[in-house]
């Protein structure tokens, strides 16, 4: 009788004002509108990690203050020959100036060959210490014999370096397997990483590049940078050379541009459920309204994700489609409801209006509650992810009361 009275208080209550509720509600959702597009995602591994450990937080500030914590890696592959020919390393070499020279790159930190850290670790021919660059700093020389004696310097050098090489040069063998510099018991040894170049063939080199983090802050303005850098290049050379992209950033921000990209789709579903709902209904102003509610609730949510600025990972965009799983079946719930009690009250829409709230508004309290619980249970982990995607799901589901079971 109680939880009773309250409903009928409750039903009472706004539809008394129901004006006001409707023009507050829509103000709020407008409102939040203009905040949409402003939806701060990014895909951050950082955010799924307990920033609370001291060990991980040591590594965070090591990262954030010294790089190294967002690595790429472009690979190219020459499709005849070796990489030891003046086209290829002139092309590597302005590939590595261009690469560094994109936004939020940390250049100190690169490695390839055009790198001023990649030095000759040796002997001269008059016995002093041999420490040069293996690339000049401003190129190769124009002229033939200069650059020849340049690319066989290189060579030697690469060759001698025991770490550099097998970082950054990719091997094959005359059939055009892959080098695995194995033995002949299947071993890995001092020996035949040392002289994998006697038997097999570089076909390939690596450029590894670093970014800070602020290129989280606008991943898709990044992404689009490095794509076209590769479009540059594959456009010259793609029928010589095969280029090859990979690392964190590209990986991580190829999400974001995925779910970019791909949004549509969720305007699909939205078609997918109004055509269920006018089965249901067979009316198409009935199928409207009920998607109405819920997707005042989506809106409501995207726009207090963008006006706070939170940072998200590419995983919140399941929060959209929970509360249209969840709140579709409220919405239906009480347009069901509502028309049942139409049919009784001989057309009396305030007064079927008033029951279907009255009798939709506790189970809905009750179902909807039960879910914030679990959204309550889990915005006490240390893991900044899971947190926003409990706040943001208490509040979306706690719109569901007001947009779904009451403003329909």
């Amino acid at each position: 009788m109680v939880r009773k009275t309250l409903a009928q208080r409750y039903a009472a209550f706004v539809l008394r004002n129901r004006w006001a509720f409707i023009i507050g509600l829509f103000a709020v959702t407008i409102y939040s509108a203009f905040y949409v597009d402003k939806v701060n995602l990014r895909n951050d591994p950082d955010s799924l990690l307990p920033l609370s450990n001291r060990y991980i937080a040591t590594n965070l500030y090591a990262e954030r203050n010294n790089g190294m914590g967002n690595l790429m890696v472009w690979g190219m592959k020459v499709r005849d020959g070796d990489i030891y020919q003046d086209w290829f390393l002139r092309m590597l070499y302005d590939f590595y100036q261009d690469a560094s020279k994109l936004e939020y790159a940390n250049p100190e930190n690169f490695v390839g060959l055009p790198s001023s850290k990649l030095r000759h670790m040796g002997l001269s021919a008059e016995g002093n210490l041999d420490f040069k660059r293996l690339i000049p700093a401003n190129g190769f020389s124009p002229d033939p014999y200069e650059i020849s004696q340049q690319i066989e310097y290189l060579k030697q050098g690469l060759q001698k370096h025991p770490v550099m090489e097998n970082l950054l040069t990719y091997y094959e063998d005359e059939q055009g397997n892959k080098c695995n510099m194995l033995d002949e018991d299947g071993l890995i040894t001092n020996d035949s990483i040392a002289h994998v170049h006697n038997h097999c063939r570089a076909k390939g080199t690596f450029i590894v590049g670093d970014f800070n983090n602020k290129l989280k802050n606008v991943p898709l303005q990044w992404i689009k940078q490095s794509d076209a850098l590769m479009e540059k290049y594959e456009a010259e050379y793609g029928d010589r050379v095969e280029f090859l992209i990979s690392g964190e950033p590209y990986f991580l921000t190829s999400m974001v541009q995925e779910i970019d990209e791909k949004s549509w789709l969720f305007a699909i579903s939205l078609m997918i459920v109004l055509l269920v709902l006018w089965y249901e209904f067979k009316c198409w102003r009935t199928a409207l309204i009920s998607l109405l509610g819920v997707a005042m609730t989506i809106v409501l949510t995207l726009g207090l994700m963008g006006i706070t600025q939170f940072k998200l990972t590419t995983m919140m965009v399941l929060t959209p489609m929970l509360l249209l799983a969840i709140g579709i079946g409220h919405s239906m719930q009480v347009t069901r409801r509502f028309i049942q009690e139409l049919a009784a009250s001989n057309g009396d829409a305030r007064a079927a209006a008033e029951k279907a709230i009255e009798r939709t508004i506790v189970p809905a309290a009750l179902s909807i509650g039960t879910d914030l619980h679990g959204f309550f249970a889990i915005s006490f982990v240390d893991i900044s992810f899971y947190k926003a995607y409990a706040y943001f799901g208490i509040y979306g589901m706690s719109t569901l009361i007001l947009t779904t079971t009451t403003l329909i």
